[in-house]
Order: structure tokens, then C-alpha cells, then sequence
């Protein structure tokens, strides 16, 4: 009885598919968020739905998937949990930007 390993090219387009999924999850539900953001009115219904989001993009998977894999993604978080933080005056961004990018906040914008 014969047993075949998998080959390499094989394992390799297993992980790349895996990736494919995870992106496309994390892709779907940030879409998900954003136009539940439209559909909100007022400071206090968009700051669950902002909460949400970066709650969202704190977690491991989708830090690495959408922050770090896409320059300017992430420099669009950056800039907005910048202007929340110095201009909308939420403190909460603070905390945020912290836990997303694992430094303190900047006084510029990027």
C-alpha cells in the first residue's frame, strides 16, 4: 500500500485558500459595519457601531489580514481614530488606536 504525501505547491494553495477565506470574511463583515454606520443617526448610534469596528479590527486575524496586508487601509484607521481622538474629542480612540497598532496615539496625522 502506497501513501502519498501531499507536495509542496499543494500545502502552499491549501494556506493561500485559507487566507482567501479569512480575507474575504473579514472583507464581508467590515462592509457589514460600514453600512450599518450609514443606516445610524446620531453621535451616540455611530460610536457603538465605531466601537464595533475597531473591536473588529483589534483581533488578531483581522489586524494582520487588513492593516498590515493594506497600506492604505491602514493609514485610513489611523487618520480617522486620530481625528475622533483630537477633533471629535472621543477619548475612547485613544484606547483604540493603542490596542490596533500597539503604540500610543501620534499628535499629527499620517
Amino acid at each position: 500500500m502506497s501513501t502519498t504525501q501531499p507536495t509542496l505547491s499543494c500545502l502552499t494553495n491549501v494556506k493561500r485558500d485559507r487566507y482567501a477565506e479569512k480575507k474575504r470574511k473579514c472583507v464581508d463583515q467590515m462592509k457589514q459595519y460600514l453600512n450599518e454606520s450609514v443606516l445610524r443617526h446620531g453621535r451616540a448610534e455611530k460610536i457603538i457601531i465605531a466601537r464595533k469596528i475597531f473591536r473588529f479590527l483589534s483581533t488578531h486575524n483581522c489586524r494582520n489580514i487588513l492593516i498590515k496586508d493594506h497600506p492604505k487601509f491602514k493609514t485610513t484607521v489611523r487618520n480617522k481614530l486620530i481625528e475622533f481622538y483630537k477633533i471629535e474629542n472621543w477619548t475612547e480612540a485613544k484606547y483604540w488606536y493603542e490596542k490596533i497598532f500597539n503604540k500610543p496615539i501620534p499628535d499629527k496625522f499620517v
